[in-house]
């Protein structure tokens, strides 16, 4: 991102409308966003609305719990990939972008399937991890990330070990991946709860 905004200019002035909604030019600001980071990525793939071939397939997204026909944007927005922009590296990573805003704020999600598409499990948690770009200041943060001390309990249990969409936060916060033996209620096998604790230890 550094390298993309030392040639581009401030993340804040790269999309040009307060308001990206469906069909309001959100696939432009995505198109935008993802080809100047694109400039400094090794690509051997672009996804985009009008060609998904060997990019992700919708109906094999898996939550945590191993719900399937998850979107890969962040729990509580409707939109899913068909309006954004992503590639896919020359390692097999998958990374997919997606602008949203509101009346207070802006931000960019950052959807980055570790091992692509077409290997492991397409799981939240343990092969899709999330990532948010402030769209003011260009920093990127683990989606989550401030749960841990502003969220309610409902919230972390929901994101995290229910849906696994908090994990990034989790594993660079916590230095583990203890979530993956909780149930969806964050209880280890042994009792401990990772809502009060950072590993089931």
């Amino acid at each position: 991102m550094g390298r993309a905004t030392a040639v581009y200019g401030p993340y804040n002035t790269w999309a040009t409308q307060k308001h990206i909604l469906p069909g309001q030019g959100e696939d432009a600001s995505s198109s935008t966003i993802m080809q100047r980071m694109s400039d400094f990525l090794k690509i051997s793939k672009t996804c985009s609305n009008s060609d998904q071939t060997g990019c992700v397939k919708m109906g094999s997204i898996k939550d945590l719990n191993q719900e399937t026909g998850g979107s890969l944007r962040p729990s509580g927005l409707s939109l899913n990939i068909a309006t954004g922009e992503g590639v896919i590296l020359s390692d097999g990573t998958g990374v997919w972008c997606f602008p949203l805003s509101n009346d207070s704020s802006k931000y960019t999600y950052i959807t980055v399937d570790i091992d692509g598409p077409n290997k492991g499990t397409n799981t939240y948690g343990k092969d899709i991890f999330e990532f948010t770009i402030d769209s003011d200041t260009g920093d990127i943060f683990p989606f989550g990330y401030d749960a841990y001390t502003n969220g309610s309990k409902t919230d972390i249990v929901n994101n995290q070990c229910k849906t696994g969409r908090y994990a990034a936060a989790w594993i660079i916060q916590n230095d583990n991946a203890d979530y993956l033996k909780a149930d969806s209620s964050c209880k280890c096998p042994n009792g401990v709860e990772l809502i009060n604790n950072i590993t089931c230890n």
